[in-house]
């Protein structure tokens, strides 16, 4: 029986060349699952930080800050004409000046607001298609 010894180099080579590269990352998961409780405490008394000029203070419990503030904010009105949609929605946001055609056909066509709007839309993708393939 013989033996391929370049191949069988070749293999332990890649294979130990593997074992190195992942070493690190291993060993630095280890560490810091040894060292979980130190780091997290003192990732919870890290509370300022400062960067660039830009200081921030953080709150020690994320999941209750503002609980128990007695400062409620305030209500905000909304009128009945903000809530409304208007009668002609604005379909030349989405075409574009050679999109005149379907301008024309959607004014003519007796078409609900989402039928207009499907067919603004598709004007559009046809529109921008054909520069993007250069047919325009």
């Amino acid at each position: 029986m013989h033996i391929n010894w370049p191949i069988v180099l070749a293999f332990t080579k890649a294979l130990l060349g593997f074992a190195g590269a992942a070493s690190w990352p291993g060993a630095a998961a280890i560490i810091a699952f040894q060292f979980r409780e130190p780091i997290t405490g003192a990732i919870e008394r890290a509370r300022r930080l400062s960067a660039f000029g830009v200081e921030a203070d953080l709150p020690a419990n994320p999941q209750l800050a503002g609980v128990g503030d007695d400062h409620v904010p305030p209500a905000v009105e909304i009128s009945a004409s903000q809530l409304s949609v208007s009668p002609q929605p604005p379909f030349d946001v989405v075409l574009s000046p050679k999109d005149d055609w379907v301008r024309s056909f959607i004014e003519k066509e007796p078409l609900t607001v989402e039928q207009k709007y499907a067919w603004a839309v598709r004007a559009r993708s046809e529109t921008k298609l054909s520069g993007i393939s250069g047919l325009a």
